[in-house]
Protein backbone atom coordinates (compact mmCIF):
# COMPACT_ATOMS: atom_id res chain seq x y z
CA UNK A 1 0.00 0.00 0.00
CA UNK A 2 1.44 3.72 -0.98
CA UNK A 3 2.20 6.30 1.66
CA UNK A 4 0.06 9.09 0.73
CA UNK A 5 1.18 11.67 3.17
CA UNK A 6 3.27 15.05 2.20
CA UNK A 7 6.38 16.22 3.51
CA UNK A 8 5.86 18.60 6.80
CA UNK A 9 8.20 21.16 5.23
CA UNK A 10 7.36 21.36 1.87
CA UNK A 11 4.51 19.60 0.78
CA UNK A 12 6.17 17.13 -1.33
CA UNK A 13 4.31 13.70 -1.50
CA UNK A 14 6.34 10.73 0.65
CA UNK A 15 5.24 8.32 -1.79
CA UNK A 16 7.69 4.74 -1.47
CA UNK A 17 9.22 6.17 1.42
CA UNK A 18 9.22 4.86 4.58
CA UNK A 19 5.37 4.39 6.15
CA UNK A 20 7.30 6.58 9.29
CA UNK A 21 8.46 9.07 7.20
CA UNK A 22 7.57 12.94 7.82
CA UNK A 23 9.73 14.55 5.65
CA UNK A 24 11.50 14.20 2.37
CA UNK A 25 14.70 14.60 2.78
CA UNK A 26 17.06 15.68 5.48
CA UNK A 27 17.19 19.14 4.34
CA UNK A 28 13.30 19.40 5.00
CA UNK A 29 14.02 17.28 8.50
CA UNK A 30 16.24 19.80 9.21
CA UNK A 31 14.64 22.96 8.61
CA UNK A 32 11.93 21.78 10.50
CA UNK A 33 14.10 20.92 13.64
CA UNK A 34 15.56 24.70 13.21
CA UNK A 35 12.16 26.46 13.20
CA UNK A 36 11.14 24.70 16.17
CA UNK A 37 14.26 25.35 18.35
CA UNK A 38 13.70 28.53 20.88
CA UNK A 39 16.29 31.25 19.80
CA UNK A 40 18.45 32.39 21.77
CA UNK A 41 20.45 35.27 22.80
CA UNK A 42 24.00 35.52 24.03
CA UNK A 43 24.72 38.03 26.43
CA UNK A 44 28.03 39.36 28.33
CA UNK A 45 28.25 41.29 31.85
CA UNK A 46 30.95 43.26 32.93
CA UNK A 47 30.59 43.02 37.27
CA UNK A 48 32.91 44.03 39.70
CA UNK A 49 33.71 41.28 42.12
CA UNK A 50 31.77 42.94 44.71
CA UNK A 51 29.02 43.14 42.07
CA UNK A 52 29.56 39.53 41.25
CA UNK A 53 30.00 38.62 44.95
CA UNK A 54 26.31 39.73 45.68
CA UNK A 55 25.09 38.06 42.93
CA UNK A 56 26.83 34.65 43.63
CA UNK A 57 25.44 34.78 47.49
CA UNK A 58 21.87 35.90 46.19
CA UNK A 59 21.83 33.05 43.79
CA UNK A 60 23.32 30.50 46.56
CA UNK A 61 20.70 31.49 49.40
CA UNK A 62 17.78 30.57 46.45
CA UNK A 63 19.99 27.52 45.61
CA UNK A 64 20.62 28.88 41.75
CA UNK A 65 23.04 29.46 39.57
CA UNK A 66 24.28 32.72 38.46
CA UNK A 67 22.83 32.75 35.29
CA UNK A 68 19.52 31.23 36.63
CA UNK A 69 19.23 34.15 38.86
CA UNK A 70 19.68 36.61 36.20
CA UNK A 71 17.30 35.05 33.37
CA UNK A 72 14.79 34.80 36.80
CA UNK A 73 15.39 38.56 37.31
CA UNK A 74 15.20 39.55 33.58
CA UNK A 75 12.03 37.67 33.20
CA UNK A 76 10.59 38.95 36.12
CA UNK A 77 7.84 41.73 35.64
CA UNK A 78 9.88 44.25 36.98
CA UNK A 79 12.84 43.21 34.80
CA UNK A 80 14.98 45.04 36.85
CA UNK A 81 18.91 43.34 36.67
CA UNK A 82 20.33 45.34 39.65
CA UNK A 83 22.23 43.43 41.92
Amino acid sequence: MPNIHNCKQCGISLTNKYGNARHCSHACRSKTWRQLQTPTISVKLKLTIPQFDILKTQADSLNLLINQLIINRATSASGCVHP
